[in-house]
């Protein structure tokens, strides 16, 4: 017998968010893992009268620690389509690829199929809404609240979408938080609903090799960090990971079948007494040994056809009398031979082996029919268009709010990162006899850091300092001996000023004093950190996409 390998190049990676999948391309390097905490107990004592000093040791298995993922996209915006299968939006909006992933991260719970963005469901009264934020209004209150004054359109209802302006909110309206703001130029990424204890989690599924495919199923998934590099000969890229509960091999609980074979009706031939192992099907059945049969007089669970011989199924007795011409459900089992139950996963041969996952709540069996799970988008995944280069990515530095700083620098970068961090932490019990499986997250101080790259330069017209380049940037942070928190606007346009780009704005971040770098052109490394407004506030950074 043939011994199966899988090769990291044909994995596909699916996530399972608020009961609908995405598929979402990868790079190479993408890992995920599971081990276990243990204790030991060691015996250390002195001689015995009989000259022995035992020293044996003991160890259990306490835990399973949290499993921890990490994968690797492209920074990839696109405009829809508007229409057609597998469109993101019905309007020609900007959306992108790994959208997914920053809802999750953000703060949202909720993908909103109608409005196509990712949102929190936690329901918030519109006197709490803040400037610039987008909300959806779940209702328009009594007393009424100024919706129009504050940025609705005119004629307000439950389910509209605005953005909120400056004026204060009044009456008893409610909303929910978007995380995902879009139209047809931009689609920007907010943390206004991230301040929570908890974040949305989705499954993770890796689908290893081309051929007796292996799935991977990361349960309880949260997007922790994501990391965007822009080294200048590069392709812009997103490096995420994250925690989850459990990483289980969910091959048994998977079909791998056409569209037409996982669940069809087919007719009985002639009556079937009760306590009778032998049901005939009408031609063209199409049932193999191991398939289920569902109906009168059969298990809840499926009767198993032990053996067919042409229209004859075997199984085991009926307990009840089945009528002829009577329909009865044929279903293929799992690959660990059972019936499908909610939550098992089938890879369509018809479409690529595209996963979906089985719904319904029906019990622990799907009795009548398997519902499973939509594809909100499957757009763009495979277009070579949206891909960005690191090269023509732009920095804007404003100083204006910091007494000594510029209004402006002019600073041409050699590169940069920026980070997100949600500091997410996994909760697991600590029964004793029981191997403990982590049981859910909280989330921690949300962070925002990074750095940017840069010659050292000067303005030969303006050396005494005047200037706007690196060295003068140096010198006048370096020179700010009485502020102990400096707050400068920072906006990375990673692509450029125009075309398809990732706008990174960093309203009031904390820029640390440059180091120098000696090489062949000397550089300066300038660190930052991204602070909200207000130490309670949730607006450290926004992510726009643009196209």
């Amino acid at each position: 017998m043939a011994t199966q390998l899988y090769f990291s190049r044909d994995t596909k990676v699916y996530i399972e968010f608020n009961n609908k999948v995405w598929e979402v391309p990868v790079l190479d390097g993408f890992s995920f893992s599971q081990g276990n905490n243990t204790s030991e107990i060691t015996l250390n004592e002195m001689e015995s009268s009989g000259g022995i000093s035992r020293r044996g040791r003991r160890a259990f298995n306490d835990s399973l620690a949290p499993g921890e993922w990490s994968l690797s996209t492209y920074v990839r915006p696109f405009a829809s389509a508007g229409a057609g299968d597998g469109a993101a939006d019905d309007s020609a909006h900007v959306h992108a690829v790994e959208e997914v992933l920053w809802g999750m991260m953000a703060g949202a719970d909720t993908y909103n199929a109608t409005t196509f963005d990712f949102e929190n469901s936690t329901i918030i009264p519109a006197t709490s809404i803040v400037v610039g934020e987008t909300y959806e209004i779940v209702t328009v209150g009594s007393p009424v609240t100024n919706w129009t004054a504050i940025g609705s359109a005119s004629s307000p209802v439950a389910g509209m979408v605005f953005t909120a302006g400056s004026t204060v909110p009044t009456g008893a309206g409610t909303v929910k938080r978007k995380v995902t703001a879009h139209d047809a130029s931009s689609n920007k990424i907010s943390f206004h609903a991230s301040n929570s204890s908890t974040l949305g989690t989705a499954n993770i599924y890796f689908i290893l090799g081309d051929a007796n495919r292996t799935v991977m199923k990361l349960t309880q998934a949260v997007v922790n960090e994501a990391s965007i590099d822009f080294e200048i000969d590069g392709i812009s890229t997103i490096s995420w990971s994250g925690q989850c509960s459990e990483v289980l091999d969910f091959s048994g609980s998977s079909i791998v079948q056409d569209t037409s074979e996982v669940s069809k009706t087919v007719q009985v031939n002639g009556t079937v007494n009760s306590g009778a192992t032998t049901i005939n099907l009408d031609a063209g059945h199409g049932a193999a040994k191991g398939d289920l049969l569902f109906g009168t007089g059969l298990p809840a669970t499926g009767a198993p056809i032990t053996a067919v011989a042409t229209n004859a199924m075997t199984v085991a007795a009926t307990t009840a009398q089945i009528a002829d011409d009577a329909s009865l459900t044929l279903r293929k089992p799992t690959l660990d031979g059972t019936a499908v139950q909610v939550g098992d996963v089938w890879l369509d041969q018809d479409n690529s082996h595209k996963l979906y996952v089985f719904t319904g709540t029906a019990g622990a069996y799907v009795p009548v029919s398997e519902a499973v799970t939509g594809y909100p988008t499957q757009e763009a995944i495979t277009d070579t268009s949206n891909f960005i280069r690191n090269r023509l990515t732009t920095l804007t530095v404003d100083g204006t709010n910091t007494t000594g700083l510029l209004g402006g620098y002019d600073l041409t970068l050699t590169g940069g990162n920026v980070s997100v961090s949600n500091n997410v932490t996994f909760i697991t019990p600590e029964e004793i006899g029981l191997v403990n499986v982590p049981i859910g997250h909280v989330t921690g101080t949300r962070s925002v850091t990074g750095s940017f790259t840069c010659y050292l330069s000067v303005n030969s017209a303006a050396r005494d300092g005047t200037g706007d380049k690196s060295r003068d940037l140096f010198e006048d942070l370096r020179a700010l001996t009485t502020v102990v928190t400096n707050n400068v606007g920072m906006t990375f346009s990673i692509g450029g000023a125009s075309g398809k780009r990732l706008e990174i704005s960093c309203p009031t971040a904390h820029l640390e004093i440059p180091t120098h770098s000696i090489e062949d052109v000397i550089s300066l490394e300038t660190s930052f950190q991204a602070l909200p407004a207000t130490i309670d506030s949730t607006n450290e950074v926004t992510f726009t996409y643009k196209v």
